[in-house]
């Protein structure tokens, strides 16, 4: 009984070619044409599941995190307490990072919604928290401002399709304002007048710093020196 020399198979009598490996008795590989002889169905991709299960490990742990602060207040004194801010804490969390993992494909509408899910948690927190109150007359106008100040500096990144030295400029003039409304809103809020005095002083500084960039580029181009390909950029 004849015994392929490829894979040690035996073989029957009168047979030329190995039904197991393809190979001929005479020792050539005939692989090729064998596969050529079957039609294979397409493989289909393993999706991974590391990140649904990483979200649902992350979500069991917020849930058994937010039942037991519940628990442990209310046993301690049959009545909700010192728990309302860890289990608003724990609530935002879980939404934020839910947010962040369901609408990841869209940026802005993402940016968009954890900015409205951030002002109402501090909202809440202004409700929980005794004393005066300070999200109306600072937190709230303190983040319009700031996505104000961002999409318009993202924006005008954009249109004009700004590189290097010009989104740094950009950046000085943005850091500049956003230092002066911070000012502006706290003394606000804590002294019941608007005024300035520190930032306007570090935005005096980025404006000398904003108004150097464009020297120091004029004077590398006069050299001859590309600093976009220098950077990569």
């Amino acid at each position: 009984m004849p015994i392929c020399t490829n894979c040690g198979v035996e073989l029957k009598e009168g047979t030329s070619i190995c039904p197991l490996c393809g190979s001929a008795l005479d020792g050539s590989s005939n692989n090729t044409e064998n596969e050529k002889d079957h039609d294979y169905l397409p493989v289909k991709p393993v999706r991974n599941n590391m990140g649904k299960w990483i979200w649902d490990l992350f979500t069991f742990l917020m849930i058994s995190g937010f039942l037991v602060v519940f628990a442990v207040d209310f046993a301690y004194g049959w009545s909700i307490g010192w728990s309302r801010i860890p289990l608003v804490a724990i609530g935002y969390i879980w939404l934020a990072v839910t947010l962040g993992v369901k609408i990841r494909k869209s940026i802005y509408i993402s940016l968009l919604c954890e900015i409205i899910l951030l002002m109402l948690f501090l909202w809440a927190l202004n409700l929980l928290i005794p004393g005066k109150p300070w999200f109306g007359k600072f937190v709230f106008p303190f983040l319009i401002f700031t996505v104000i100040n961002l999409e318009s500096s993202v924006l005008l990144i954009r249109k004009f399709k700004l590189r290097a030295l010009n989104i740094v400029f950009v950046f000085f003039i943005s850091l500049g304002v956003f230092l002066l409304c911070l000012e502006a809103l706290l003394n606000r809020f804590l002294h019941e007048r608007l005024f300035v005095s520190w930032s306007m002083v570090a935005f005096a500084c980025l404006l000398v710093l904003s108004g150097f960039i464009p020297y120091f580029k004029h004077r590398i181009k006069k050299r001859g020196i590309d600093l976009e390909k220098f950077l990569h950029t």
